[in-house]
């Protein structure tokens, strides 16, 4: 019995102290106000490697819109919107509940995460983590200061997904997030 009970408070001791570091990085990407992200993204699969520089404005919860070179998507709560600067199409969609992506992960919607393991060096701290319920896992990587440096994740041996953090600054304003807009584009909407 005595074994069990400090098993118990050990189990506590560690998912508390991993909700405190995931909390962290909230509060390090939420305590100055909006927020914006110069990215690197970088999808793997198969052989096929991909790479894009973007922003990443995050202005909330589920508030957030990634601008890369031929898109935007915008997170306003429970609709996705995409508009692809090709064919200035716009595409909204609702969010499915469960549904998380990466960029949730750094606008701290943390409800859907596990942390596996914590190791701690001299830069930082690197989170192993898997996403509750669907066998999908990754890494995040953040400095002392809990600002998230990369995030990794791992879909399967053949498709894996990074995103490197390279700048991180307050927004006066949120300029992208609030001008996104469906005037004078053609709008597909699949919401039910």
């Amino acid at each position: 019995m005595f074994r069990f009970l400090i098993t118990l408070v050990l189990a506590v001791a560690l998912n508390a102290s991993d909700f405190a570091l995931l909390d962290s990085i909230r509060t390090a990407l939420t305590t100055g106000g909006e927020m914006g992200l110069e990215i690197v993204i970088t999808h793997r699969q198969y052989d096929v490697q991909y790479s894009d520089h973007g922003r990443l404005e995050i202005v909330g919860l589920n508030r957030y819109l990634l601008d890369l070179p031929d898109q935007q998507v915008k997170v306003l709560d429970e609709t996705i919107m995409t508009w692809n600067k090709l064919t200035d199409q716009v595409v909204i969609d609702a969010i499915i509940p469960g549904d998380i992506s990466i960029f949730d992960i750094l606008s701290g919607d943390y409800s859907q995460i596990e942390v596996k393991n914590v190791k701690q060096d001299s830069s930082g701290y690197a989170l192993d983590i898997d996403f509750t319920g669907n066998g999908i896992g990754g890494l995040i990587r953040i400095d002392k200061d809990f600002h998230p440096q990369t995030i990794e994740i791992e879909y399967s041996a053949n498709d894996q997904l990074e995103i490197r953090i390279e700048k991180i600054s307050i927004l006066k304003e949120p300029v992208m997030f609030h001008r996104f807009s469906t005037d004078g584009k053609e709008v597909i909407d699949f919401r039910e």
